[in-house]
C-alpha cells in the first residue's frame, strides 16, 4: 500500500473522499515533479442526506456509481493517462506502531505477520497488511503497521476496473500526507486533515508517523453551522 510512483515519468493521483473526488496529473522531470493537470468533482447532497456521500466510515463506497463519477472527472480533465495511484480514506484503515527486537531482515516479515493480530482490531484474514521500518534504535526495530479491510481494497480495485483505469497502487491518505508534509520536521507535530465528513489527526515525531485518530466532525458540520 506504499506508493512507488517516483519510478514513473507521468501518472495520475486520485483521492476518493467522502464528498468529492480529486485528480492530479504529475510529471517527473530531472529536477522536480510538476503538476500538469488537475480536476475535482464535488457532491453537495450529503449535507442533507448521508447516502448522498460517496463514502463514510459507515457507508461503503459503491463500485458502479463511483466508477461513473471517475469517468466523468477523467473526461472533464481531458487527461489521456490511465496509470493511476489512489489514496484510501484514513477512517477505512488502521495504523499502529509495533516494537520488535533486533533481528535479521529476512525474519522480520514473519515476525510482523505473526504479531500483527495483537495490533489490528479485526481478523487478519479479512485485512490487507503493509508495514515499513521507521526506526532502528537500542536493539529494537520500530515498525509502522498499516491494515485495510480487504473488502474495501476490492471495492477500489473494482471501481478502477469499471472506470477503465490502470490502478497501480493504493495508500492510506494519512501515510501520504505524513510523507509529504512532515518528512522535514525534526520535532513532534500534529497534522490535521479536515475533510467533508471526517477529520484525521496525525501525530508525527522526527519526520515519521506515530499515530492517527479520526473523528466524524468535519467540513460538512462547519458548513451547516454557517
Amino acid at each position: 500500500m506504499v506508493f512507488n510512483f517516483l519510478k514513473q515519468n507521468i501518472f495520475l493521483g486520485i483521492d476518493i473522499g467522502t464528498t468529492s473526488i480529486k485528480l492530479v496529473e504529475l510529471r517527473k522531470t530531472k529536477q522536480r515533479i510538476e503538476l500538469t493537470n488537475y480536476g475535482i468533482l464535488e457532491k453537495y447532497g450529503h449535507l442533507e442526506r448521508i447516502n448522498d456521500a460517496i463514502q463514510t466510515n459507515s457507508f461503503k463506497l459503491l463500485e458502479e456509481s463511483t466508477a461513473l463519477l471517475l469517468k466523468q472527472l477523467i473526461e472533464k480533465s481531458k487527461t489521456k493517462n490511465r496509470k493511476t495511484y489512489m489514496t484510501l480514506p484514513s477512517f477505512s484503515g488502521f495504523i499502529s506502531i509495533m516494537e520488535l527486537p533486533k533481528m535479521p531482515d529476512k525474519e522480520l516479515a514473519k515476525a510482523v505477520n505473526f504479531q500483527a493480530g495483537q495490533y489490528i482490531p479485526m481478523p487478519l484474514q479479512e485485512t490487507t497488511l503493509d508495514w515499513q521500518i521507521i526506526e532502528r534504535t537500542n536493539g529494537k526495530i520500530i515498525v509502522l503497521l498499516m491494515a485495510v479491510p480487504t473488502d474495501i481494497v476490492k471495492r477500489y480495485v473494482q471501481s478502477a476496473e469499471l472506470a477503465k483505469i490502470n490502478l497501480k497502487g493504493l495508500e492510506l491518505e494519512t501515510v501520504a500526507i505524513a510523507r509529504l508534509l512532515g518528512k522535514k520536521e525534526k520535532g513532534t507535530i500534529a497534522l490535521v486533515d479536515i475533510g467533508g465528513r471526517s477529520t484525521s489527526i496525525n501525530i508525527m515525531d522526527k519526520g515519521t508517523l506515530r499515530t492517527s485518530y479520526n473523528i466524524d466532525t468535519a467540513g460538512g458540520d462547519f458548513t451547516q453551522v454557517i
